[in-house]
């Protein structure tokens, strides 16, 4: 009955969760997130977020976890791991545009942070995204970046990966 207290629906929610039933758990942590929506506390939101998120994509309910990523995402200002998330869950929805989208992002904060280790096999699934809409050429620049990159940073497994996808592209 209501009002029920937010500890309680907590315990609730998590209890759900260790007996492997998502729809209540789903439902609780809706609660929980328009309670802190109404105290316009962000962390509690975050929190929240991430956990329906990852019980959405425990089992498979990719669309609705690409709906719970996006959320997270206009949340917390593009976090690359919410953007890792985001890419991955569009990838296994085959939806390469939406995951060309969330992979250029995801590029651009690697640029900006100077994390030069991830891009070249970022810079290969952006790639392949681009094949598998149609734009070779826009793919064959990316390859081209990637093995650059790659060779820069002695990643040669990546700079070999790439000339491979490029000659068969070609």
């Amino acid at each position: 009955k209501p009002p029920v207290s937010l500890e309680l629906l907590q315990a609730l929610g998590l209890a759900y969760q260790n007996v492997r039933s998502p729809e209540p758990a789903l439902e609780v942590y809706q609660q929980i997130l328009a309670d802190a929506q109404q105290r316009q506390d962000i962390n509690s939101q975050e929190e929240t977020l991430k956990t329906m998120g990852q019980l959405q994509l425990n089992w498979f309910e990719y669309t609705k976890a690409a709906a719970t990523y996006e959320q997270l995402l206009t949340l917390a200002q593009g976090q690359g791991d919410y953007l890792q998330q985001l890419a991955y869950i569009y990838d296994k929805e085959k939806q390469p545009e939406n995951s060309l989208k969330a992979k250029q992002k995801l590029a651009e904060s690697y640029l900006n942070k100077q994390d030069f280790e991830n891009l070249p096999v970022l810079k290969l699934a952006i790639a392949s995204d681009y094949e598998a809409l149609g734009k070779p050429d826009d793919a064959s620049q990316n390859y081209q970046e990637a093995y650059s990159l790659a060779l820069s940073i002695q990643q040669y497994a990546y700079a070999s990966e790439a000339l491979q996808k490029m000659a068969a592209l070609y």
